[in-house]
């Protein structure tokens, strides 16, 4: 059975791998920057992460098939059941996280307003919070059964 960019998935799951590296990194950053207050509204810092976000998440989207077919249905399922619980948490806040980096990016693209430092803050760490649960999910998982 072929299953879409099967061919592909070790290479792109390397890209997915570095890809989250850059984000955990320039989410971490923004976080601590948002955490010690003195995150500012500029579009750089957000680029890094939106931009990183977003590789992640399709590189992610290609694997996902062969993930679903080769390591999911054959290993995990029959073998690891409670594992998949995790997972399934750590797409569904990766679809949250993604919702949220667009918004960071539309306010960052707003400029200095002060009203909107809060958002900021709270949305830098929660962006870190959820990069960070899903980069350890991944590593968890990864080292249990890769592509």
């Amino acid at each position: 059975m072929q299953i879409f960019f099967q061919d592909y998935a070790k290479v792109l799951l390397v890209l997915h791998g570095l890809a989250a590296v850059v984000l955990i990194g320039s989410s971490a950053h923004m976080a601590w920057r948002a955490v010690r207050g003195t995150l500012s509204g500029k579009e750089a810092r957000v680029l890094w992460v939106a931009w990183s976000y977003v590789v992640t998440f399709v590189s992610g989207m290609f694997i996902y098939p062969t993930y679903r077919w080769y390591v999911r249905a054959l290993y995990f399922e029959p073998q690891m059941r409670s594992v998949n619980f995790y997972f399934e948490i750590k797409e569904h806040l990766s679809a949250l996280g993604l919702a949220l980096v667009l918004a960071c990016w539309l306010v960052a693209r707003a400029g200095e307003e002060p009203a909107l430092n809060r958002f900021r803050r709270i949305a830098a760490v929660a962006i870190f919070v959820t990069v960070a649960y899903g980069y350890v999910v991944s590593l968890i998982l990864n080292n249990l059964k890769g592509i």
